[in-house]
Order: structure tokens, then C-alpha cells, then sequence
């Protein structure tokens, strides 16, 4: 399945920057080319009913009923009559060279004018050239839709190769994930390795003198164990779960990981003509409240040598 198939099309809101500021459209690559175009177009046409509505402005602002003179009637007419600022700004400009003589004081307020045409199509200019960038979002983040997320269940027997198969696979992609993203030679780079919100989870502390987590002299050693902690792992900014501040958890693992003794724990069995070593630190049990399955071992393996 594409990768783009997973990813949501359509309106939604990015929690992790607010209900505000995280409205987001997520549209198709062809989709996306238009808006851009449509976007540069408005900013154009915006830009020139904010030059008439602004002409027409100071037109009435600057009109007397007073004889004025000849450079106060010119001014009014390119008022009038200029479609854009781009045609006002050329022919303010060369309005003012002709009166030059006048002086600055009383060329001034022609000066501002120019300077506000200057600053109206400087801001235009700027705004059409990052039109371009409504097409990608500040971490550049899509929601992803969940038609394809949940458990499996326990495989039957007509379903175990198959389970196999697919399990086999995940294991395969997992290993190829690490030694891509997870080497210290890695391409920081590589898209393969932006699957998840961030690269690694955090991991707070991490203690190799730890005592042994069981009973009974079971561990092998009682002081050189492994105690890894995250620290609290925050649903939205460690696993990418989009949901507002109402429904985000915060939750701590705490991984407790200790070598045992097999001598004494081991025990053979055949199944199907094929030997099989059974560790028993305990019964397995698995299943529902009411509906629950136990075994005598907690781990089987086929034996190797045999």
C-alpha cells in the first residue's frame, strides 16, 4: 500500500500547535499546485482594490475647492486614473522630477505618497513571493488515518503460516529500520528514518547495577542487572497522538531486564518427532477475564543440538 494512501485529506487541527493556529487543509501534490496559483492570483488582485480604495482615499483627503496649483491638479489626476501601484509609483515619480525645483518642503507631502506607494508594492511583492510557502506547514506534519490500525488476534492453526509470514516481515522491516536510522553512520537526512514523530523515545536513566527483579536466588547475578527508565512519555510529543489537551496522557516505563538460572529450570519434550527445551519459571497464561488459558512453561525453544 502508498504511504500516501494513509494520510488524511481534508480539514483538520494540529493540537500541538493549538486550536488557532493548528487549523491545517492537507490536500494532494495537484491539488496543492492549484491553491498556489489560485493564492498568487488573489494576492494580486487584492493588491489592486487595495491601491484603488487607497487612491481614492487620498484623492478626497487632499481635494480644495481652492485654486491650486499645477503639480497638486497632476497629482489628483494620476489619483484618479493610476490602475496599480505599479503605474502610480512610475508616474508619481516622474511627476516629482519636473518640480524639483520646488524645494523638499513643499514637495513633501508628494514624497510621502511616493514612500507609501513604495511600501504598498514592496509588502505585495513579498507576499506573492512566499505564496508558495501556504503549501507547507512549520514541521511540515500530516495526520495520518488509522483504516488499517489494530491487535491480531491469537492465530488458529489454518492461520499460523500466514501469521508466521506477516511476522517475518515486521521483524525483517523493524531490523533494516535500526541499522539504518539507528547506526552511528546513519544520513540524518533519509526519509525512511522521519516515520515517527521523533527519532527515539527519551530515556531518563539507566542503571546497570540493579538488584535481581525475582524471588528465590533465580537471577544470576543479584547486583548486575539492567534498570532502563524513560522518564514520563508524553502521548502527543513522543508517540504523534493528535488529540487536545483533554484526552493527552503522560505515561513512565520502567524496564527491569535480569539473566536467570536454567539449571534446574529446563525440561525436554518431543512434538512431532522434534525436540523442544521448556523453561519453567512459572505458568503462561493468556486469554479473557473469564476465558483464561495457562501452560506449564514460560518458554520453549526447539533444541539446537538435537
Amino acid at each position: 500500500m502508498d504511504a500516501n494512501d494513509s494520510v488524511y485529506l481534508g480539514v483538520w487541527t494540529n493540537w500541538s500547535r493549538g486550536r488557532i493556529l493548528g487549523s491545517t487543509l492537507t490536500l494532494s501534490r495537484e491539488n496543492g499546485n492549484y491553491v498556489i496559483a489560485l493564492t498568487a492570483f488573489f494576492i494580486a488582485f487584492v493588491a489592486t482594490r487595495f491601491w484603488r480604495v487607497s487612491c481614492f482615499a487620498f484623492h478626497r483627503w487632499l481635494l480644495t475647492s481652492a485654486s491650486a496649483e499645477t503639480m497638486h491638479r497632476q497629482r489628483q489626476i494620476i489619483l484618479c486614473n493610476s490602475s496599480s501601484p505599479e503605474s502610480g509609483l512610475v508616474f508619481l515619480s516622474v511627476l516629482l522630477w519636473p518640480w524639483r525645483s520646488l524645494g523638499i518642503r513643499r514637495l513633501f507631502g508628494l514624497s510621502l505618497l511616493i514612500l507609501f506607494v513604495v511600501m504598498c508594492v514592496s509588502g505585495f511583492v513579498a507576499a506573492g513571493s512566499f505564496s508558495s510557502r501556504i503549501s507547507t506547514d512549520v514541521r511540515n506534519e500530516v495526520l495520518l488515518r488509522a483504516d488499517h490500525c489494530g491487535l491480531i488476534h491469537e492465530p488458529s492453526k489454518e492461520e499460523n503460516n500466514m501469521f508466521n509470514l506477516l511476522f517475518a516481515q515486521k521483524i525483517s522491516s523493524a531490523i533494516n529500520y535500526a541499522e539504518q536510522c539507528y547506526s552511528s553512520n546513519r544520513i540524518s537526512s533519509m526519509v525512511e528514518c522521519e516515520r515517527f514523530i521523533v527519532p527515539k523515545l527519551p530515556r531518563a536513566t539507566t542503571n546497570y547495577n540493579a538488584s535481581c527483579p525475582f524471588q528465590n536466588d533465580i537471577c544470576r547475578s543479584n547486583s548486575s542487572n539492567i534498570i532502563l527508565d524513560s522518564g514520563y512519555i508524553d502521548s502527543r510529543e513522543h508517540l504523534g497522538l493528535n488529540t487536545p489537551n483533554t484526552q493527552r496522557f503522560q505515561q513512565r516505563q520502567v524496564l527491569h531486564c535480569a539473566p536467570l538460572k536454567t539449571e534446574g529450570y529446563e525440561s525436554d519434550f518431543m512434538v512431532s518427532d522434534k525436540k523442544f527445551i521448556g523453561y519453567d519459571y512459572g505458568n503462561k497464561t493468556w486469554g479473557s477475564r473469564n476465558d483464561f488459558t495457562s501452560k506449564r512453561y514460560t518458554y520453549q525453544v526447539e533444541d539446537a543440538d538435537f
